[in-house]
């Protein structure tokens, strides 16, 4: 009875450790705090799942239901897997490390991060120059001269307010039951985080078009345009940093989103078209803002607040879901939380022992 005391010793404390993670992460206001301390209650979470199973593979075998030799066997596999588990669980939630922000990559960065995604970069005004045809008629859109303002962030209010009125005369609506733009730039403790592999980086951009009716951070859910502000001499400069955004937008939001980088005058839209980043380079205020127009009147589903990626025409579903996976997994949490409970007590510890190790497999 020894050992099994010892383990119900082991068990206490990390239930203890575990309940004081979960209080700290509750409470944490900074997202990357509550990230990491959420990562460290998943690793405890596992340990005291492993601790469990032995437990009760410990008391079979002291009142003899198991054979001895092959207790024996079950409690050696099982130690073996409780090594793996918290080695490859232990990888995937700490490899990315502390991620980059948005603003600290630089393009050759940015450009590595969309090969690892297996994603090229295509010249819009030459494979899709037809989506830059303007129809007979359409009104002419003025630029905007950043020049009378110190920085970009200064600029951010009435840039955004330019957007809204050039889209305005293209025929968008903005009000209820159709668009809002909303200036999220200083939303930092909001920003989203993406990750690949071992790389992590998170950010906010300066503004979005999204449902009228939503609150900032939900905004950033819904995002249809996203705006990148910058002054004429740093808008090259910026543009790993503004693809970036594209994709953190992207992998948040339901359905594809354009991103305008723009001093005011000068625009680049971009957007993802299954595995092609869509640049189109050099446009007139006109170009750019037709391009916005008809993406955000090209189905009416684009003014639906609560938009699901399930609402969407089948083809923009499957541009979306490899972006989703930018998202960070929480999944094997979610698995535990929904499936465990509501399985017979006897089947819950093999059960959820079942799933930290598949879980742990996809992880290598």
């Amino acid at each position: 009875m020894e050992e099994a005391e010892k383990l119900q010793s082991k068990l206490r404390d990390i239930e203890a450790e575990r309940s004081q993670v979960f209080q700290r992460a509750e409470s944490a206001e900074d997202a990357e705090d509550k990230r990491i301390l959420q990562n460290k209650e998943l690793l405890l979470l596992e340990k005291e799942v492993i601790l469990r199973k032995e437990l009760l593979l410990l008391r079979e075998k002291l009142t003899g239901s198991l054979p001895p030799a092959a207790t024996g066997v079950d409690m050696a596999t099982m130690r073996q897997v409780a090594r793996d588990t918290a080695l490859a669980v232990l990888e995937a939630q700490t490899a990315p490390r502390k991620p980059k922000s948005f603003s600290s990559v630089g393009n050759t960065e940015a450009f590595q991060f969309l090969g690892d995604l297996n994603l090229m970069e295509v010249v819009g005004n030459a494979v899709f120059e037809e989506e830059l045809q303007l129809p007979d008629g359409t009104p002419t859109c003025i630029g905007f001269d950043i020049s009378g303002y110190e920085t970009e962030d200064a600029a951010t209010g009435p840039l955004l307010a330019h957007h809204k009125e050039q889209l305005k005369l293209l025929g968008v609506r903005f009000g209820r039951a159709a668009f809002n733009i909303y200036d999220v730039h200083s939303l930092k403790h909001a920003s989203l985080l993406i990750q690949h592999g071992n790389k992590a980086f998170r950010g906010i951009f300066d503004g979005c078009i999204a449902p009228y009716g939503l609150a900032l951070t939900s905004s950033l859910m819904q995002c249809r345009i996203v705006y990148e502000h910058n002054m004429p001499e740093a808008l090259y400069a910026r543009k790993g940093q503004a693809i970036l955004k594209l994709l953190a937008a992207c992998a948040y939001g339901p359905c594809p989103v354009l991103l305008d980088l723009t001093d005011g005058m000068k625009h680049t839209v971009y957007t993802i078209r299954g595995l092609e980043l869509i640049a189109w380079t050099e446009l007139t205020p006109t170009q750019a803002y037709y391009l916005q127009a008809r993406h955000l009147m090209s189905d009416s589903s684009r003014t639906v607040r609560a938009l699901t990626l399930e609402q969407i025409p089948e083809e923009e579903q499957a541009w979306m879901r490899p972006l989703h996976q930018l998202r960070p997994e929480s999944g094997l949490r979610e698995q535990l939380e929904s499936v465990i409970p509501f399985l017979p007590p006897d089947e819950r510890m093999p059960a959820a022992l079942e799933l930290i190790h598949a879980w742990a497999q996809q992880a290598q």
